[in-house]
């Protein structure tokens, strides 16, 4: 209780500095003067005291008003701040269940959609993430043109598609752009592979692989949740190859 009361003998300190000494100092002349004002209305008529009666209450509500003005001032200080902009909150990428983006029968190409909850998003890049290939591998969005795109600009309503990783069952008549990866082995498509036909150095664990996404814009970075590829064997059909959210092993 003391501290309140303290707390609040700062505000009223404060209101004096805000609102300058004169202002007090006319307060305290006023209740200087009521007992001079007592001393005088003795053996005056009813009118007179009236008037000073009259004078004496607006000075009482002046300085509850000054009193209410200074305890409001004190209640905004001490309650929790807001701003406007508290409301606003940026932009984030979402990262939609993987989906096939393959036109051949003979292929299978994963990719992850990412949509924005809500604005934009500029100049964003991505990339690979797997606890067992560091650093990071540099992929890139699809687009119209064949090599994809090196960063978007995500929108809401729109989403957009990362290439991650792509298989071609073992002996497919497949075309001659594909004729790299006809041994029913999945392969990352990283910017290497879109733009120069390369095989990423880095080859896929048998079995299985969990691995996130991180979408890159400036300094800011998001992280995607835990997504697992099930790798089959090269004989196999790319029926087994799947692509799919991990929820570390639960149903």
């Amino acid at each position: 209780m003391w501290k309140r009361v303290w707390n609040f003998i700062e505000e009223i300190l404060a209101d004096i500095a805000a609102q300058g000494l004169l202002v007090w100092l006319k307060g305290w002349l006023s209740l200087t003067a009521l007992a001079l004002i007592y001393e005088w209305i003795k053996g005056r008529s009813p009118l007179e005291f009236l008037f000073l009666a009259a004078a004496v209450v607006a000075v009482f509500m002046f300085a509850l008003n000054q009193v209410a003005a200074a305890r409001s001032r004190w209640r905004r200080r001490t309650s929790p701040k807001t701003s406007a902009s508290s409301d606003v909150t940026e932009p984030t990428p979402r990262f939609l269940c993987p989906r096939q983006g393959a036109r051949e029968s003979y292929l299978s190409w994963w990719h992850i959609p990412v949509s924005v909850d809500h604005g934009q998003i500029e100049h964003c890049t991505v990339e690979f993430w797997a606890s067992t290939n560091p650093p990071p591998i540099t992929l890139r969005w699809r687009s119209d043109a064949a090599v994809g795109s090196d960063e978007v600009t995500l929108l809401e309503g729109r989403t957009k598609l990362i290439p991650v990783v792509i298989r071609c069952e073992a002996g497919a008549l497949a075309e001659p752009r594909h004729n790299n990866i006809r041994d029913g082995v999945a392969r990352i498509t990283g910017a290497a592979y879109l733009v120069y036909g390369e095989i990423n150095k880095f080859r896929l664990p048998a079995n299985q692989l969990v691995f996130k996404l991180r979408v890159r814009s400036g300094k800011k970075q998001w992280e995607s949740q835990e997504y697992i590829m099930k790798l089959p064997e090269s004989r196999d059909s790319n029926g087994q190859f799947v692509v799919e959210v991990w929820h570390g092993g639960r149903d």
